[in-house]
Order: structure tokens, then C-alpha cells, then sequence
């Protein structure tokens, strides 16, 4: 409903609208081969380096999403903790069942990639997308085992154990402290780097919204998890409010919140009440491009 609306209105002034869909965009090929995070930064860059505008925009939840493994892992990193590993097991012998069931299920599923620069560790292909046995058993086994390990080299923030919500958010919050002008901070600590401000006109290329329900959402209504997934996994909680967190510090502002209890009514109000956040964030972007645009045509691009 929102898309149609604003392309319509944009054509008007000759500036083209595009929106790539972080979750129907992504093919199976891309789930087997565990290539969708890769996709997705692709098209995060994509949109950063060609929008004239806006190029983020995150519509967020009581949902924190889903947690996947990652594609690869730096030898020299995993080689720490496999040490780990190992010693747990020698010093325990036969109580090291956990220790041990990472190991086995580490070296089952990773294999060793020598040719790469630096050399690491990849996840073996998926016969299926549809392999259960894969999701409901190897994914949160060996999730929890390399749980806060670094997954992406380009920005070390990303780590095992976040959700790919958090992954995209944080890589465009990277993209953006890359391109800012503002006066990079030392920090107050040998131990930690220095702090990069977002300047104002990186933050005005990015828009989040978040949508609260007031009184939570039951699990009986919600048994699968689609509207939240908190009560799924109490580290699930704790992990969504350090993401929303992480926006409010690096934007300056409060997120939209729309409030409502879990009574389906209000719930329906609550998502009529929340699409119009997007167009006009939306909007927003398209007028200030124009006044800018010095007769050129212009790009809209935005994840």
C-alpha cells in the first residue's frame, strides 16, 4: 500500500523509487549455501552507494528475528576457540558431553578453507532448505557454541548469536560511520576504540520505526513466533532492547512507538497506525533529495 502511494508521487518530479526487500528477496539457493547474508550487505551497499536519499529503512517489532550460523569463521579466531573446547574436554573426560558435542558437530558441519585470505572455516552446503534436522538441532546447538564470535570482516560488530535484523542494522550503521564528517572521539579506554559520530546528514539516511504492544503478546496467540519471540528464549529480550538501544545512542532520537495491548482490535489499529511512518519518513527523503537534486534525475534506493 505504502510503495505504490510514494512511487506515484515521486514520478511526478522525475525520481525513481526502488525498494529491496531484505526478506522475500532472498532466494533458496542463497538459504542452502548460506549466502543470504551476503546478499543482503550486497544490497545494503548497493542502496547506500546509489540512493540520493534514504537508504535504510527498519520497521521494527517486538520481534528480534532470526538467528542464523555463519557462513564462515576466520581459522585464526576458531582456532581459540576449538582450544577452549579441547581443554574442557581433557580436563573434564567424560562429564565434557556439551564440549564434546561441539566438537563433533563443529567439524561435521565446517570445513576448512585453505585458499581463502586469511584462511578459514565454512559451513557445508544444505541438501534441502527443508532439512529439520539442520534447524532444530545443529543451528541452536552450535550457535550457542560459537556464541559472540566475529562473522563478518568488514564490520567487527557483527557477531555469532545476533539476528540478521541486528546484523543489517548494524552494517548500515558501519556504512554510515565509514561516509560521517563529524570529529572521530578517543576513547576513555586503551582497551576499547575510538567513538565515530554519525554526522546529521548520514543520520537523515536512515529511518526506524518501532512498533510496541503495550501488554505484550501472549504465547497462546502467538505459538509460532510471528509477531514476537521473546517469550521463545529469554535471551531473546535482553538482546532486542540492547538493539534498540544501539539506534537511540548512534541516532539521537526515540524510535515511533505505537502502542497497544494484545486484544486484536487495538492490534489492527496499531498496524494502521504505523504504515503511515514509513511514507512519510519516505516523503520526506524524496523532498529533501529534490531540493538538491540540481536538475539531474534522481534514485531512491532503499533496504
Amino acid at each position: 500500500k505504502i510503495f505504490p502511494r510514494l512511487q506515484g508521487e515521486a514520478m511526478k518530479y522525475d525520481v525513481s523509487v526502488a525498494i529491496s526487500d531484505m526478506r522475500y528477496g532472498v532466494r533458496d539457493e542463497n538459504t542452502k549455501d548460506h549466502k543470504a547474508w551476503l546478499y543482503c550487505k550486497r544490497e545494503l551497499e548497493r542502496c547506500f552507494h546509489h540512493s540520493s536519499g534514504l537508504f535504510f529503512l527498519s520497521l521494527q517489532g517486538d520481534k528480534y528475528g532470526s538467528r542464523p550460523l555463519p557462513r564462515s569463521v576466520d581459522r585464526d579466531v576458531m582456532n581459540l576457540r576449538l582450544d577452549d573446547w579441547l581443554t574442557h574436554i581433557q580436563e573434564q573426560g567424560s562429564t565434557a558431553d556439551e564440549y564434546l558435542q561441539y566438537w563433533q558437530y563443529f567439524h561435521r558441519w565446517y570445513e576448512l578453507d585453505e585458499n581463502a585470505i586469511p584462511a578459514e572455516f565454512v559451513l557445508r552446503e544444505l541438501h534441502s532448505v527443508n532439512d529439520s534436522s539442520f534447524w532444530q538441532d545443529v543451528v541452536p546447538t552450535l550457535r550457542k557454541a560459537l556464541m559472540d564470535l566475529p562473522c563478518d570482516r568488514d564490520c567487527p560488530d557483527i557477531r555469532v548469536g545476533q539476528s540478521v535484523t541486528e546484523w543489517e542494522t548494524r552494517y548500515a550503521l558501519h556504512l554510515m560511520k565509514r561516509h560521517s564528517h563529524s570529529a572521530t572521539f578517543p576513547s576513555t579506554s586503551n582497551e576499547t576504540p575510538p567513538v565515530v559520530v554519525i554526522d546529521e546528514q548520514q543520520k537523515n539516511r536512515m529511518l526506524w520505526l518501532h512498533r510496541h504492544f503495550e501488554s505484550g503478546i501472549a504465547s497462546t496467540d502467538d505459538v509460532s513466533g510471528l509477531l514476537a519471540d521473546q517469550h521463545l528464549d529469554p535471551d531473546v529480550a535482553a538482546k532486542l532492547n540492547e538493539l534498540l538501544r544501539i539506534l537511540r545512542d548512534h541516532l539521537g532520537h526515540e524510535a515511533e512507538v505505537y502502542s497497544a495491548d494484545s486484544e486484536p482490535t487495538e492490534r489492527e489499529r496499531a498496524f494502521s497506525a504505523s504504515a503511515a511512518a514509513p511514507l512519510r519518513g519516505l516523503s520526506s527523503s524524496v523532498s529533501s533529495s529534490l531540493s538538491s537534486r540540481g536538475g539531474r534525475p534522481l534514485l531512491l534506493r532503499c533496504a
